[in-house]
This record gives structure tokens, C-alpha cells and sequence, in this order.
């Protein structure tokens, strides 16, 4: 059950941040009764171990069987193994409750909740609690004509398509009028041609001020990298 939502939607998360508190009634009530658990196979493991002691010292003496001393060994190995279990118990009770935290997987402009206060969570049914959109680098993509860029580059030592990315470096333009200063290099591009010619390629832009969001349409503006392509060249 939904205890408490901490957005609104619009808001900028960080990873790690909560977003959505759960009802932690039933894993509190199970983590209190892992840890009675425990300290049960803490107290049952101390007895079977002064037990153990004991009779160790009757076998000595001649007042004890060996068989009950088997017996007894066999006892501290079941307590020893029930503590273990009380341990898991814990652990996963534990991981239970911070389940009832629901946090930001990563970090970025968050929408609104899909969700009210007082709604009950089935884990079986998939449910979009919200979307965090991840504005610090974007992807861009864009559609060349392959035979116009090997021409532009007279670079007949071009084996491949993935030779040309290097060669080029990337700006933004918006709207025809403003350039972003951010750079960037093509990282990834189809391996081959549509029906146009043409090869889509992909970059990755850094987006320090969230100016660029999904969906909105960018001019690409390529140089070529005299430096990468002397360096071409000469090998």
C-alpha cells in the first residue's frame, strides 16, 4: 500500500533519491520476529555447546557414552546450522523493508506519479510508478547520404563504414539559429543503406543544461577533422 509519494513530477532526481514510500508494517513485523530467530539459535547453540562440553568431560571420566557424546556433537552442528538460517532470515527481511522505499534507479527529470496515496501495489502486475527521463547526455540520430560523405572525403583507404566516425566532429543547431557549444564524435552508425542512400548515424551529446529533451528536432552540423584525417593519411 502506497504510504507516501515524494515528487510531484517535473522535479530533477538523483540517483538514489526516494521517490515512493510503501507500508512497512508486514516487513517490520517480519524483521522483529527473524530477529527473535535469531537470538533463539544464538541461545540454543550456547546450551548444545556447554553440553557438548559436558559430556566431552564425562566420556573422560567414564560416566558418559561415546554415543552420546556423537549425539551431542551432532546436536551443535543442528544449532550451528539453524543460526545460519536465522542470519539469512534476517538479511532477507531486512532487504524486504528497503524494498517499502521505492528510490530513483538513476538520475534525471522525473514525471508525474501514476499513482494516488492509498493504492495497493501487486507484484505480480507490471506498473509504471513514473518515468525519469536521463537529460544528461542524449542521443542523437540522424540520417547521411554515404556516397556524397566518401566523396567529401576523398578517402579511397575507407574499407568500412564505422572508418568515417572518427573523421568528423559533431554540433547541435536549434531552431536555426542557436549552436550549442557541446561537441561530440559519431559512436554508431547502421550497417547498411536505406532505400535513400543514406546511413543513420548516432551520437552522444552531453546536455549540461537540459536544453536538449526527447523528440525535439535538431540540425546536425559535421567538420571534418583535418587533424583525424591527415593522421589517415600518413598511415
Amino acid at each position: 500500500v502506497v504510504e507516501a509519494i515524494h515528487f510531484k513530477g517535473g522535479e530533477i532526481v538523483k540517483q538514489g533519491d526516494l521517490l515512493i514510500s510503501l507500508d512497512p508494517t508486514d516487513a517490520q513485523l517480519a524483521l522483529q520476529a527473524a530477529e527473535a530467530d535469531l537470538q533463539r539459535a544464538k541461545a540454543r547453540l550456547t546450551l548444545a555447546e556447554q553440553d557438548s562440553k559436558r559430556i566431552a568431560q564425562l566420556v573422560t571420566r567414564g560416566t558418559a557414552t561415546p554415543q552420546r557424546q556423537e549425539q551431542v556433537t551432532a546436536e551443535v552442528a543442528f544449532a550451528r546450522a539453524e543460526l545460519a538460517m536465522a542470519k539469512v532470515s534476517i538479511k532477507r527481511a531486512e532487504t524486504d523493508l528497503e524494498r517499502a522505499s521505492i528510490r530513483a534507479p538513476i538520475a534525471g527529470q522525473i514525471t508525474r506519479p501514476n499513482l494516488m496515496l492509498g493504492a495497493y501495489l501487486d507484484a505480480d502486475k507490471v506498473l509504471v510508478l513514473a518515468e525519469i527521463l536521463q537529460l544528461q547526455t542524449v542521443v542523437v540520430a540522424y540520417d547521411v547520404p554515404y556516397a556524397e560523405r566518401l566523396a567529401a572525403l576523398q578517402l579511397d583507404e575507407l574499407a568500412r563504414v564505422e572508418e568515417m566516425l572518427p573523421l568528423v566532429t559533431l554540433r547541435l543547431e536549434i531552431a536555426n539559429e542557436i549552436v550549442l557549444p557541446e561537441t561530440a564524435k559519431p559512436d554508431q552508425v547502421t550497417a547498411e543503406l536505406n532505400e535513400a542512400g543514406m546511413v543513420t548515424i548516432r551520437a552522444t551529446f552531453d546536455n549540461p543544461k537540459g536544453l536538449l529533451r526527447p523528440g525535439l528536432r535538431v540540425t546536425v552540423l559535421s567538420e571534418l577533422d583535418e587533424d583525424a584525417i591527415g593522421n589517415l593519411k600518413l598511415e
